[in-house]
């Protein structure tokens, strides 16, 4: 089955118990992955070929654009992802895809905000995410 990404919604958490999820608005396109650590395991045994093997299992950095609003509760420094990155705040995230067929939870932090400011197009903003822990 193919699913269009159109709909996808990244939300952050609030911290309460039980925790209420946002959905980050204006959100453009974003990637979000996991990859395995590989150790070097080449030894003088190895008949001259590097060797690796699989370690742990990490979350990518996430890379986000979105519309920048500055006056938007989920982009600002008060409680936005702005808030979050300044004050090096851990957050617990969800992805939901269309339809709600698939959810990803993660803990990550704000790393980047870069506000971008073209002549012909929109004000935008680069986010960078870094995810910390499992994916569940």
């Amino acid at each position: 089955m193919t699913t269009p990404g159109y709909g996808t919604l990244l939300k952050i958490g609030d911290g309460e118990t039980p925790e209420n999820f946002t959905t980050v608005a204006k959100v453009r396109d974003f990637e979000f992955g996991e990859e395995v650590e590989m150790a070097d395991s080449t030894s003088h045994d190895s008949g001259g070929f590097g060797e690796q093997i699989p370690t742990i299992i990490k979350i990518g950095d996430m890379a986000l654009d979105i519309l920048y609003d500055p006056t938007e509760s989920t982009h600002d420094k008060v409680t936005g992802l702005q808030y979050l990155m300044r004050n090096r705040v851990k957050t617990n995230m969800q992805i939901i895809l269309p339809g709600a067929i698939e959810t990803y939870q993660f803990a990550a932090y704000v790393n980047k905000f870069t506000r971008k400011f073209p002549v012909k197009e929109l004000i935008s903003a680069d986010v960078g995410i870094g995810g910390t822990g499992a994916v569940s």
